[in-house]
């Protein structure tokens, strides 16, 4: 199991921290690599991934370049392997041309999607054939539990997408300018409340 969280929308000095608990929380689902994305005002894209928890990641100081400045979008993931090695590579969020993702859930089969026997990981199978053939095509051809949140950077728009076999929660905060995710309820609520 992995867990996903992430806000877009105005985001606050505030939210900034709340993300960052969140992820701690996250660590429930998934304590074998941590992986973040941010999209700034400006529509500049930044990764941070490494092996272990958000508080091994905090203390490099790559984590502190990765918070400077604002940001229009924060995605966060905490990987429980099921396939694929423990190493920085294999942590999500995973990028190509267009699209940056995470998922939750393990795929039954990646025969049928581009970048099959390709990529150590079946998450990177799935968002190798999005951004290649689109959503669309990949849902048809999919087999398997998904939550998914991503980012097209050529629309400049973020997709969450979930399948009964997976969770995905969210809240509209501030007068519905900002968009809260997670993979369980209760860690936006503790987030919100600290």
């Amino acid at each position: 199991m992995c867990g996903l969280v992430g806000m877009i929308g105005g985001l606050t000095t505030n939210h900034e921290r709340m993300f960052k608990y969140m992820l701690q929380l996250d660590t429930m689902r998934g304590a074998d690599s941590t992986g973040m994305l941010s999209v700034s005002m400006a529509g500049v894209t930044s990764i941070l991934k490494g092996v272990g928890t958000p508080w091994q990641l905090a203390d490099s100081k790559r984590y502190d370049k990765f918070f400077a400045g604002f940001h229009k979008v924060l995605l966060g993931h905490n990987r429980s392997a099921t396939r694929g090695n423990v190493s920085v590579n294999n942590a999500h969020p995973f990028e190509f041309d267009d699209i940056i993702g995470a998922h939750n859930g393990t795929l039954r089969s990646t025969y049928g999607l581009v970048g099959h026997g390709v990529y150590d990981v079946d998450s990177e199978v799935l968002f190798k054939h999005i951004d290649t053939n689109g959503i669309d095509d990949a849902m048809e051809k999919v087999d398997g539990a998904l939550a998914l949140s991503w980012y097209d950077k050529s629309s400049e728009s973020l997709y969450l997408l979930r399948n009964n076999e997976r969770p995905l929660h969210y809240i509209f905060e501030g007068g519905n300018t900002t968009l809260i995710w997670a993979s369980e309820p209760w860690m936006i609520r503790v987030a919100a409340g600290m």
